[in-house]
């Protein structure tokens, strides 16, 4: 048999495989969602592969020929980005939210700057520093309040009273509350917000508007949380001084071939959130707080951010010991339930985060929540019951449905 028969037997069987877990798995990443069919369609379109360098700097006649085609498509999702979060400036040809973050820092960080971030203890993601590193950029620790799991605003403000830092950076991952900006004293500072984690409660109004409140901001989040759409990256800004070092940074001196049929995608995810998005956003933190709730029922430590609420997120975290994190974890990952182990301060050392976007865009309320709570109670014990285990993932898997979505 020739060689390329076998690879291409052996895609089938691995793809097959995929779908065969994503049947089955019961979805608690807060890293990951569910695409809807009307947003996954556009995937496969003729934007696929086509080139188009220039966004606000676009020059027809200097660009590819044909490129007018995808100039048109950045220009609508100019628009939908106007309706949702009012920005001026929006550019989705970044690829990933990794890569948002690396176009950013080099195309408005100047190399000898001194920031001041939200690190990977406070829920910051891992690579930031490497990337600020990379850039010739140092950074000090943002004031946190590791006991009501927010920033320590006090502090900050008191830090930037001394006018030492060139920009705020704040980036996390891992988040029970949403950064106030309303708290930050006025300042002109370049101020980045990742709001990669939330960009879908932004854009339904469920979470206050970041360019509302601070007009020397960039926001920028990969775009595959809860906002469930396809990998990319999105950069929304008012400040003209950022719109014109972004759009001259960006295409072509960063970037050059892009992928415009995920931009096609992430505009039809924009159209799912301005009809549907405030239920579904409000919908997810209710779901969020009721598992919480449960799960406490159930023996867990989960925490809280005051004494009625666990999160105003997609987000719980789960508060164990070391062992008990591991048990946790291994089991999850033999049963096929995605969640993340946690070994930071946040988490008061080790713990569990948990995400209920996807589960909430299935559909699931009050009734498979409870039986969730049961779900995991189960694989908290060093020998879980493997029938039981079996048995609660077969009903929680009929509730996997299409909503919060057009008809497609």
């Amino acid at each position: 048999m020739n060689n390329y028969i076998n690879v291409y037997e052996e895609l089938k069987y691995l793809l097959n495989s995929l779908e065969n877990f994503n049947e089955k798995k019961i979805p608690l990443c807060a890293a990951e969602t569910y695409v809807s069919p009307f947003v996954k369609n556009i995937l496969s379109s003729e934007f696929e592969g086509k080139y188009c360098m220039g966004n606000k700097n676009y020059d027809e006649n200097e660009d590819f020929i044909g490129s007018n085609y995808v100039h048109k498509l950045f220009e609508l999702l100019s628009y939908e980005c106007r309706v949702l979060f009012g920005a001026e400036y929006s550019d989705a040809r970044t690829l990933t939210g990794m890569n948002c973050n690396a176009v950013v820092i080099s195309s408005l960080l100047k190399r000898g700057s001194h920031i001041l971030l939200t690190t990977h203890e406070q829920g910051g993601h891992s690579s930031i520093p490497i990337l600020l590193s990379l850039s010739g950029i140092t950074f000090d620790e943002m004031p946190y309040d590791y006991a009501k799991y927010t920033i320590d605003y006090n502090k900050l403000n008191a830090l930037l009273s001394e006018k030492k830092y060139d920009a705020l950076y704040f980036a996390q991952s891992d988040l029970l509350q949403a950064v106030d900006l309303s708290k930050i004293h006025k300042n002109n500072m370049l101020i980045i917000l990742d709001a990669t984690q939330t960009l879908g409660m932004i854009a339904s109004k469920v979470h206050p508007n970041p360019l509302s409140i601070k007009d020397n901001l960039v926001l920028i989040g990969g775009t595959h949380k809860t906002l469930p759409g396809p990998t990319c990256g999105l950069i929304l800004t008012n400040n003209s001084d950022y719109i014109n070092a972004l759009d001259n940074s960006i295409g072509p001196k960063i970037l050059r071939n892009v992928q415009p049929n995920n931009i096609a995608a992430l505009l039809l995810s924009l159209l799912e959130q301005e009809k549907f998005g405030k239920d579904y956003q409000e919908k997810t933190m209710e779901n969020a707080n009721y598992l919480g709730k449960e799960l406490e029922k159930c023996g867990y430590t989960v925490a809280k951010i005051n004494q009625n609420r666990y999160t105003e997120t997609h987000q719980l975290f789960l508060l164990t010991s070391e062992d008990e994190m591991n048990t946790i974890y291994n089991n999850a990952r033999n049963f096929g339930i995605t969640l993340n182990k946690k070994v930071k301060p946040l988490f008061g050392g080790f713990g569990i985060r948990i995400g209920v976007q996807e589960i909430t865009r299935y559909g699931w309320d009050k009734k498979q929540l409870r039986q969730l709570a049961n779900l995991l109670s189960e694989i908290k014990k060093p020998i879980p019951n493997e029938s039981v285990i079996v048995k609660l993932i077969n009903y929680l898997n009929c509730f996997k449905n299409n909503n919060y979505s057009f008809l497609s």
